[in-house]
């Protein structure tokens, strides 16, 4: 807008440059002087060739947002979700747990409604995290990866992460010998 408002008078102005003669004047040392008065008998008036003028493009008006519209950008930014493992500790070794093991973790920023934490168990979905610590059974000898995913209302994942840890449990095969008391 500024730019159109400039441009209107510098176009009167070259219109009125552009209808008045221009003089050419050389004085005693060389030097050349153009002026719109001649500054002495001598000053004839100079032909100027027309000026090239190349017309612009045009530009679209932009369209003022209403209210609603802006509600709606907001709701389709995708947010980045930051989880973070509380528990399990990335490769953790648990001994003896009787195959139990706890989750928990904290997530930033807190979830809209009709988004969830889905825990997942080396790819098989267990359980449902709801801001608190979620106990997994059955979760035997071995390396385990355990999995995060918020998900939202239409099921789309929207951030995962997962860690790595160890079960170790003693073996029932190998018993310990028993101490003779004497």
């Amino acid at each position: 807008m500024k730019l159109r408002l400039l441009s209107v008078p510098l176009m009167l102005f070259s219109l009125m440059l552009s209808a008045a003669p221009v003089y050419k004047h050389v004085d005693a040392q060389g030097h050349v002087t153009y002026s719109d008065k001649p500054s002495n008998d001598d000053d004839q008036p100079v032909e100027l060739k027309p000026v090239s003028v190349i017309p612009g493009r045009k530009v679209a008006k932009p369209v003022a947002k209403r209210p609603a519209q802006d509600d709606q950008e907001r709701k389709e930014k995708p947010v980045k979700y930051r989880l973070e493992w509380l528990h399990p500790q990335p490769e953790q070794t648990f001994r003896n747990t009787g195959g139990q093991i706890e989750a928990d973790l904290k997530i930033q920023p807190s979830l809209p409604e009709g988004t969830r934490i889905e825990l997942w168990l080396d790819g098989e979905k267990k359980a449902k995290w709801q801001g608190a610590p979620v106990t997994l059974t059955e979760v035997w000898r071995g390396q385990h990866t355990l999995e995060a995913r918020v998900v939202n209302a239409e099921g789309k994942t929207l951030a995962r992460s997962s860690v790595t840890f160890f079960m170790h449990q003693s073996s029932l095969l190998i018993s310990t010998p028993i101490q003779d008391g004497g």
